[in-house]
């Protein structure tokens, strides 16, 4: 219990009280700190393992681990003789295709940060995207040479380069380390209903999602992962990494519309990552499927009647880009109350008033997420950083500058401890330094 007879968030009753706030989904031990090493390593551990394997499956294009490694390190050691360095940032603005997962990887290896842009935003969301990241080269090809009008930056034109980058040396470089803290994602969502500003993910942050939940998910080597996120959505860090992470097979999006549950039938697809909406979406049932992966937090009790079979699992997952997607998740069946669940492994979940004090279980407040995941902030915009991302007074101790992320969504912890989720907050009660 809390000194004036609050009990930790996301603590179910009867849970011995603080410093030991953090469950985790499944009986999994909690307190995982942040992932130590680099993202792109997660890349190379598997190409070691398996590097005949197939990485990526782009209709009929196919690459395996090893022959997008070298794709990759030619491509970084590329981005290195324009001067590109650790620290910088490189807008990749690509459709799926093996050229934009060896753009993502080689930017890594390069030490520099990606800025994955959707092909199909509008001119003024692309030309905001580069001149707001401060970009200083972008990778794409030909076709979007319209969409790249005015960069002054370096333009990597893959169509115009690709014998230049065939030539390079396709072993891995070493001189282009990078620290764990530093960034390795900026992702920008298109309108007014997203953040605020470029949100930037540091690979610890990224490496502890792929662990936590390489943990919790359980993808294999054999398994067809799909991707059907655009490479500039958060969600598709989620969907490329832990498909790498588990040397397994990533299949991006293909044609939406009826057809969509056969292609996915024919593919093969083994885990579905999607939204609810998604999922409504198919037609027919996917013979293939074993594990699907909901995102949003929030899914109709008769989809989870309909997808559910003895060899299936559906998990609902709940986070914002600002917590690297994922924070909180639960198995969904049948006759069970559809829960946004407890939090991943290494992530805390507070439910807090609108001081910023602990609810009791069963009151609304805001869901506040602190732990490994949590992102630096948003790019050029400190106060908005500031009011978004406070210190953590909840985090166990040797936690150093632990901080939340204050998502203002509303939700409630239920009698048996799980997250359910009530709305959002139209209206923030309170001042947060600076920003809203």
């Amino acid at each position: 219990m809390h000194a004036n007879g609050e009990r930790l968030p996301l603590d179910p009753p009867g849970h011995p009280g603080p410093g030991s706030a953090l469950l985790s989904p499944r009986g999994a031990p909690g307190g995982d700190g942040p992932g130590e090493g680099l993202l792109h390593e997660v890349f190379e551990d598997r190409v070691r393992d398996r590097p005949r394997s197939h990485a990526v499956a782009v209709g009929r294009e196919m690459t395996s681990y090893a022959g997008l490694e070298r794709y990759a390190n030619r491509l970084a050691r590329h981005l290195r003789a324009l001067g590109v360095r650790r620290g910088a940032r490189v807008g990749i603005l690509l459709p799926h295709s093996v050229d934009a997962y060896a753009a993502i990887i080689g930017v890594l290896k390069a030490g520099a940060a990606c800025v994955p842009i959707d092909v199909r935003d509008p001119l003024g969301h692309v030309a905001h995207v580069l001149e707001d990241s401060g970009a200083s080269a972008l990778v794409t090809t030909t076709q979007y040479a319209r969409r790249r009008a005015g960069f002054p930056g370096k333009v990597v034109d893959l169509d115009a380069c690709r014998a230049a980058i065939a030539a390079e040396d396709p072993t891995a470089m070493q001189a282009a380390r990078a620290e764990p803290g530093d960034l390795c994602f900026v992702f920008y969502a298109p309108g007014v209903a997203g953040p605020p500003g470029g949100v930037m993910i540091e690979h610890r942050s990224a490496l502890h999602l792929i662990r936590a939940g390489a943990r919790v998910f359980g993808i294999r080597p054999w398994d067809r992962v799909y991707q059907g996120s655009a490479l500039a959505a958060c969600e598709s860090l989620q969907e490329m990494w832990l498909a790498l992470h588990a040397g397994a097979t990533l299949v991006p999006r293909m044609r939406e519309g009826g057809r969509l549950a056969r292609l996915l039938s024919r593919a093969r697809i083994t885990v579905l990552p999607c939204t609810p909406a998604f999922l409504m979406s198919l037609t027919h049932d996917v013979p293939s499927l074993r594990l699907v992966i909901l995102s949003a937090g929030r899914c109709p009790a008769f989809l989870v009647h309909r997808w559910s079979r003895a060899d299936r699992r559906l998990v609902n997952t709940y986070g914002h880009a600002e917590t690297a997607m994922i924070a909180t998740c639960v198995d969904l069946l049948p006759l069970r109350p559809v829960t946004a669940g407890r939090p991943l492994p290494g992530c805390r979940v507070y439910v807090l008033d609108g001081d910023l004090r602990l609810a009791r279980y069963g009151q609304v407040g805001e869901i506040c997420v602190g732990g490994a995941g949590i992102a630096r902030g948003y790019l050029g915009l400190p106060a908005e950083t500031r009011a978004r991302f406070v210190r953590d007074p909840f985090a166990p101790r040797g936690a150093g500058d632990a901080r939340l992320y204050l998502t203002g969504d509303l939700g409630r912890i239920n009698a048996c401890g799980e997250l359910e989720l009530r709305g959002s907050a139209a209206v923030r009660a309170r001042s947060r330094g600076g920003g809203s």
